[in-house]
């Protein structure tokens, strides 16, 4: 007798507690304003700059400063390449090229260096920062 009272008391303390809160609705996503697309291509996409460490001579590549691009650098054989202005460094083998996404801040010339595994290291190009006008 005394488990059917505490059973009941039980089922009816349930009965009378809150409901658990619904899940909230799922928020539709935030649109946002397309931006204008600038010079042929939309506003966000970077330039594309490539440079080859195979090549001879000191390629010169130019971008705007303060513009964004990605800077993808091949490479003959295994190795590391860096923008040392930038503080940037990648690896990189043959196949696979060094990618670096930039936005040099100060109009400057920033050297792209390549070091082979067990090699020394060379200056294989120049991305140029010009200041706009």
């Amino acid at each position: 007798m005394l488990f059917a009272v505490v059973l009941l008391a039980s089922a009816l303390a349930t009965s009378l507690s809150e409901p658990e809160p619904a899940e909230p609705p799922e928020r539709a996503p935030e649109l946002r304003e397309p931006k204008a697309p600038a010079e042929g291509r939309a506003a966000d996409d970077p330039a594309e700059i490539r440079f080859d460490a195979g090549a001879s001579g000191r390629a010169r590549r130019d971008i705007p400063q303060g513009s964004r691009a990605i800077v993808t650098v091949r490479v003959p054989a295994p190795g590391q390449v860096a923008i040392p202005e930038l503080g940037l460094i990648a690896d990189a083998i043959p196949g696979t090229p060094a990618l670096f996404d930039v936005v040099p801040l100060e109009a400057d010339d920033y050297e792209i260096r390549f070091t082979p595994a067990g090699g020394d290291a060379r200056t294989v190009g120049v991305l140029v920062a010009s200041a706009p006008g």
